[in-house]
């Protein structure tokens, strides 16, 4: 019965914790993009007048005042013409742009193809990683762990701005599977990690006690093996001691044969 309950809390914790991530993953694009968008956005507007490509700057201030007034045709064709003309930073900031509105109206399938698109543009390396990690946080809950690893492994390296983030998500699938010992592995990566923002610490640092619980539960009884090696090694001396008596009893009689 104890066996069954602890399985029944193992299957409720992993529906609780995909549950939480695809509803965290939401937020966290969301306040993410809204964030870039709207401090990247203010800065165009504040130097648009010195900037080499003012024109592009300020389609995309345009764009941003369009959405936040509810004109979406004219938002996300000001957003088209920003990508199209495939200018660095405001490329990217474009896609965000895009991505953040389609998750604002529900449109996943629309938020992962601009998301997707950006990972695979010519913005700046910073824009494409955030892409594909936005993308990876959306997809989480259809992904299994090999999946969520190869699509983020190169961003749980030490010096990228993802790395606490991306560990975090690369154990949590990991401990959704039960490979503890990987889950284990990265989830200490962004736990240990003093570059790691101190949400993503106190998850993963949460995560790692399940975890170890796991673990201890699933090791074998140190006692347990302990009784058992030791009637092991009494069933051996009972042996050795049977054949030894028997080895006696011979000589004894082959004794009486020769008198």
């Amino acid at each position: 019965m104890s066996d069954l309950v602890r399985e029944v809390d193992e299957d409720l914790r992993r529906e609780q914790l995909t549950a939480l991530w695809k509803k965290y993953g939401r937020w966290m694009i969301a306040a993410a993009l809204g964030l870039i968008v709207a401090v990247a956005v203010g800065e165009v507007l504040d130097r648009r007048k010195q900037d080499l490509q003012a024109g592009t700057a300020e389609q995309l201030a345009d764009a941003k005042q369009a959405f936040d007034a509810g004109n979406l045709d004219t938002g996300y064709a000001l957003v088209e013409e920003v990508k199209s003309r495939n200018i660095g930073g405001y490329t990217g900031l474009a896609y965000l742009l895009e991505a953040q509105k389609r998750l604002d109206a529900d449109d996943e399938p629309a938020a992962l193809q601009a998301l997707d698109a950006l990972a695979n543009s010519n913005a700046p390396e910073e824009f494409k990683s955030l892409g594909r990690f936005l993308a990876t946080v959306e997809r989480f809950d259809t992904m299994n762990a090999d999946e969520v690893r190869a699509s983020l492994e190169d961003l749980a390296n030490e010096g990228s701005p993802w790395f606490g983030s991306a560990n975090e998500l690369i154990g949590t699938a990991m401990f959704l599977e039960d490979r503890m010992a990987d889950a284990e592995l990265y989830l200490n990566n962004a736990f240990a990690s003093p570059n790691s923002p101190p949400a993503v610490r106190e998850r993963t640092g949460a995560l790692l006690l399940l975890v170890r619980q796991k673990q201890e539960l699933e090791a074998p009884d140190q006692s347990a093996v302990s009784d058992q090696t030791d009637k092991a090694d009494t069933q051996d001396q009972k042996g050795d001691d049977h054949e030894g008596h028997n080895h006696d009893q011979e000589d004894q009689d082959h004794e009486g044969l020769d008198q």
